[in-house]
């Protein structure tokens, strides 16, 4: 919450600054009319790109056994898990966590077949049929997998997050054997202790 909550402050200081720019732009150059108009219009499409920007954060995802709604200010809009084509997880640039997409679109906007290879979720306009749930920890993770392997969703993973699984694999095997290496030799050190 805390998150929406900044990302709306930040939005409000972002478009306040530049629609206060286009009007002092419009006003110091009234002896030249073009520029001004020029100025004004720019100053607004830089706004649009922020409120585009920032519509993603606030969709509200809500997970069924029959599918999912998907909530943005008054607009709701359901989806079967049947309508649901791609259900891809990913590791992405824009929220640099472990990301699972949503696309109710069968064809890109090239026309094109859509997979995941060719999905682009970094910039968004098609925020009610690609959306997508960014986790707070690994347990909800867990959860919210186990919940969709039992609703028979499948879910196609992507290379980035199996070698992060496999790593994280890695890394817990290693921290457990040096937590057994330590203990034993700890135990034979109490031994040799107890022994002499």
């Amino acid at each position: 919450m805390k998150s929406k909550i900044g990302a709306l402050v930040l939005f409000v200081a972002y478009t306040t600054a530049w629609l206060g720019m286009a009007a002092w732009s419009f006003l110091n150059r009234a002896e030249d009319p073009v520029m001004g108009i020029t100025g004004m219009i720019s100053c607004v499409l830089i706004s649009l790109v922020g409120i585009l920007g920032i519509i993603e954060i606030f969709v509200i995802v809500d997970l069924t056994s029959d599918g999912c709604t998907v909530k943005w200010l008054w607009i709701k809009k359901e989806y079967r898990w049947e309508e649901i084509h791609l259900v891809y997880n990913d590791i992405t640039r824009k929220y640099r966590t472990d990301t699972l997409y949503f696309s109710a679109r069968t064809v890109n906007w090239r026309g094109k077949k859509l997979t995941k290879d060719n999905f682009m979720p970094d910039f968004n306009l098609h925020f009610l049929t690609d959306f997508c749930i960014c986790w707070k920890n690994n347990e909800e993770k867990k959860k919210t997998m186990a919940q969709l392997e039992q609703w028979g969703v499948k879910v196609e993973i992507s290379d980035i997050v199996k070698h992060e699984e496999l790593i994280d694999a890695k890394t817990k095997a290693r921290n457990e054997r040096r937590r057994l290496y330590e203990e034993r030799k700890r135990q034979a050190k109490n031994k040799k202790n107890t022994n002499s």
